[in-house]
């Protein structure tokens, strides 16, 4: 019997639910001066804070905990699932900043983590780029390399994993082949000798 029913809607995404404005301006002030014990705090009392950006420059928190090097925020909002991409008002994401800091413990955790410090932003500038304009073009260059050295590792891990798995597949199949052949080894019965009689020939 058809189902005339009409389908059921799909859920709307609810509104952020936030708290007053003072509330969230301390919140970015905790991410910033490296509070990370309150920082998990607002975000467990209120989760969608994690990607508020009406601070004045339209920044989240990790951003603003990457551009002052507060490393330990930026952990722990990336382990509660921030957006590590995320950009404020300029386009300028956390390994921007940490780029345009020198913040190599900052940069490191992100390129760690999947961030591309060479992938430009929407002005063309890239996290690399911008290590060298403000002097830190060796920074610059060891963000490139760490990125290149992190792929690397992933590809690495990834042949052994696949190396691991043909190894498994061909011993399954030895072991299937084996038990195959001593199968029909052992159901093949022995010949028979035919009998004609004491003393006749056939």
């Amino acid at each position: 019997m058809l189902n005339n029913a009409p389908p059921s809607a799909a859920t709307p995404p609810h509104d952020p639910i936030l708290p007053e404005k003072a509330v969230i301006d301390r919140y970015f002030h905790a991410a910033t001066i490296g509070n990370a014990q309150e920082v998990a705090g607002f975000i467990r009392d209120y989760p969608d804070l994690l990607e508020n950006n009406s601070s004045s420059t339209g920044a989240t928190a990790i951003i603003l905990a990457a551009k002052a090097g507060k490393l330990e925020v930026v952990e722990v909002l990336a382990s509660l699932g921030a957006n590590l991409n995320a950009g404020d008002n300029g386009d300028q994401s956390a390994i921007f900043y940490a780029a345009a800091n020198g913040e190599a413990a900052v940069a490191r955790f992100l390129i760690n983590h999947g961030v591309d410090p060479t992938v430009p932003n929407k002005a063309g500038v890239s996290a690399v780029a911008i290590a060298g304009a403000q002097d830190f073009p060796i920074f610059g260059q060891e963000m490139a390399a760490h990125r290149a050295r992190h792929l690397q590792a992933e590809a690495d891990a990834e042949r052994q994993r696949l190396q691991a798995e043909r190894e498994a597949l061909a011993q399954n199949l030895r072991d299937v082949t084996q038990a195959v052949q001593s199968g029909v080894k052992g159901n093949i019965a022995a010949p028979r000798t035919a009998s004609f009689g004491k003393g006749k020939t056939p």
